[in-house]
């Protein structure tokens, strides 16, 4: 998941021999495709020395010394290591806070939007198609097999086992109900991707992709007038 990959590194560059990562991201989309995104990133760099041992065979290696080397990690990602993915003249209002509990640190960054396809620097993100029966697809592309192949350099440096028992989770808000979607957790307008870390840093094509009901005409229409009147 080259996407993922990108942010796990540019993480672990801030983080004292990397950390663990939980890596949480909510869009909300309104009509427009304007809205808010809210990233959690939670960080136990602890816990990735200690899976960086065992990974490496070090399982044997005395608790004392562990606990010497693991005392020393620390964590300390900046706002920008955060917003790096982000086109700057893009989001707004942004938001940047770190709070820590019991050895894990936590980051929230949350930002608005006026449009969501110039959101990343990465154009190829996002793409949104309408049917001729109005139902709106929208789909974000987090890996690509054109640009992360096995066996590439990056996904070498990703060693997905030191993200044992950490996750990834994607959660979409639409602005009408969801018909249709890649995942089956769908209540309603939201639709939410679930994997384990590993698998997400190992994952090819992975793309989050729903598709929602057609507007209600009337509604479209006065969206329509409205938008008219504001040019």
């Amino acid at each position: 998941m080259k996407k993922i990959q990108t942010i796990i590194t540019i993480l672990a560059m801030a983080v004292s021999l990397s950390g663990c990562i939980n890596y949480e991201q909510e869009t909300f989309l309104n009509e427009d495709m304007s809205g808010r995104i809210n990233m959690h990133i939670s960080v136990d760099p602890k816990a990735f020395l200690s899976n960086l041992f065992a990974a490496a065979g070090g399982k044997s290696l005395a608790e004392d010394s562990l606990s010497k080397a693991t005392s020393s990690a620390k964590c300390d990602i900046k706002e920008e290591d955060v917003v790096k993915g982000f086109n700057q003249g893009a989001i707004k209002n942004v938001s940047f806070r770190k709070e820590e509990e019991s050895g894990i640190v936590h980051f929230y960054l949350n930002a608005d939007f006026d449009d969501i396809t110039a959101l990343y620097t990465d154009r190829n993100r996002i793409s949104i198609s309408e049917d001729k029966d109005g139902r709106v697809t929208y789909t974000e592309r987090f890996s690509s097999s054109d640009a992360d192949t096995a066996g590439s350099e990056d996904a070498d440096r990703s060693h997905p086992e030191f993200f044992e028992g950490y996750h990834f989770q994607y959660i979409l808000h639409m602005p009408r109900n969801i018909v249709s979607a890649n995942t089956d957790r769908i209540d309603k307008n939201t639709a939410t991707w679930y994997m384990p870390m590993p698998d997400a840093m190992r994952a090819k094509d992975f793309t989050a992709t729903a598709t929602i009901e057609p507007q209600n005409k009337f509604l479209k229409w006065r969206d329509t007038v409205l938008k008219k009147k504001t040019l």
